[in-house]
């Protein structure tokens, strides 16, 4: 496979920022968060009017023209990140690159490999180029030679999260098929909810970039589990004190048996484990839940918690004295988020995937994201773990037996 970059430009929002909103505040939840990409994410349009290859590349005036309209209400977009405490929407630009693919997008669905997945991203997970890059927002439109479409996305953490993500893009389809119904005006008052906090101003920039100091190697596979298989395992989680668990509870309960039962393999104990009092898992487990049910801009109508606040101090400690000295194994979900609502006039997304990286160049380590299928009754399971471990993990009979290894996106 071979992708051609086409051209390189920069979209600014189609009218400039009142001057009384030109500096966005971060919260306190912006703060622990360096300046990182969350992993990218790709999105895959057949081309179901048949239309030719000259009809579909005229489409690119319309990307960018509702791209530049969207930018207007989400214009911190379009701005750079000045410290830990503010964003300047100076009316910059986002990122914005065009390719051609030599094959057919069908022929690149039947088994499409990580390394491919990355070609269609404006850079490589992995590259230095990506880690130069101030953009908060970066896109790669892909012309397949039948004509389909595959647009690619990054978007920095320390300002959208998963859901504010597929907000944002949601509002550009919508706007690119010109249905004012969806379109969305967002409000960016985090900052005045959860204000930041001066004595974590470092603490992005210093610590969290410590983590990189040892470099493994990381493998990324999918796990999916179709509905059928979701009905079987919330009979066989089921308990007295969760009698009807949910299906992100299942998966996310076997992945992490999994996980321990690797680390279990290869290491002879579980590390995450080592050096954690008994109740500091349980937690951690009660920190992320509280930050990730209020993380990103994006939020509307939260009123303030002392008690979240007082979590944040303590992940900020237990991070300092735990967690760059053991492995983890933290999961995510996106799932019932709308990833495949995004119909920029050709329909809704045959695939959406991730664009993780083989290696860790942010210091995040082991990953699970948790997305929807294609019919929104299944769960696709984007594991990432270091190379020895994935090994153990793609031989668990258990987990194989509810779960399907790298299916092709056209079986699910």
């Amino acid at each position: 496979m071979d992708v051609k970059i086409i051209s390189r430009e920069e979209i600014k929002p189609e009218s400039p920022t009142p001057e009384h909103l030109r500096i966005h505040r971060l919260s306190i939840f912006d703060q622990l968060i360096g300046h990182i990409y969350s992993s990218p994410l790709v999105f895959f349009y057949p081309n179901k009017q048949s239309s030719n290859l000259t009809d579909v590349i005229s489409e690119r005036q319309r990307l960018k023209r509702s791209l530049s309209e969207t930018l207007v209400p989400f214009y911190p977009l379009a701005g750079r990140i000045k410290d830990d405490f503010e964003i300047q929407c100076n009316d910059e630009v986002v990122y914005y690159a065009e390719a051609r693919v030599n094959i057919q997008l069908s022929e690149f669905l039947k088994q499409p490999t990580n390394q491919m997945i990355h070609q269609l991203l404006p850079f490589h997970p992995n590259s230095e180029e990506l880690l130069s890059k101030t953009h908060l927002v970066m896109i790669q439109t892909n012309i397949f030679y039948c004509g389909g479409i595959a647009i690619g996305l990054y978007a920095s953490h320390k300002i959208v999260d998963g859901l504010s993500r597929l907000t944002f893009l949601n509002s550009w389809a919508a706007r690119a098929r010109n249905e004012s119904s969806k379109q969305v005006n967002p409000s960016f008052i985090s900052s005045s909810v959860f204000p930041p906090d001066p004595s974590l101003s470092t603490y992005s920039r210093s610590n969290f970039h410590n983590q990189t100091k040892e470099k493994h190697n990381f493998v990324t596979s999918r796990f999916v589990f179709d509905h059928s298989a979701l009905a079987l395992l919330k009979i066989k989680a089921a308990c007295s004190s969760t009698p009807i668990p949910s299906s992100i509870e299942v998966v996310m309960g076997l992945l992490s048996k999994s996980f321990i039962n690797a680390t279990k393999v290869k290491y002879g104990t579980t590390l995450f484990v080592d050096d954690f009092n008994p109740e500091l898992p349980l937690l951690v487990h009660q920190i992320s839940d509280a930050i990730a049910s209020i993380d990103g801009d994006f939020v509307e109508g939260i009123k303030g918690d002392d008690r979240l606040l007082k979590l944040i101090g303590s992940k900020k400690h237990l991070r300092e004295k735990y967690s760059y000295n053991a492995e983890s194994f933290p999961l995510s979900s996106v799932c019932r988020s709308g990833l495949y609502e995004a119909d920029f006039g050709w329909g809704k997304p045959i695939w959406a995937c991730l664009g993780s990286g083989d290696t860790d160049p942010y210091g995040v380590g082991n990953l699970v994201i948790l997305m929807d299928t294609r019919s929104g009754e299944g769960i696709e399971a984007w594991v990432t773990v270091k190379e020895e471990l994935m090994a153990i993990f793609e031989k668990n009979q258990e987990l194989l037996a509810f779960a399907s290894l790298n299916p092709s996106p056209l079986e699910i």
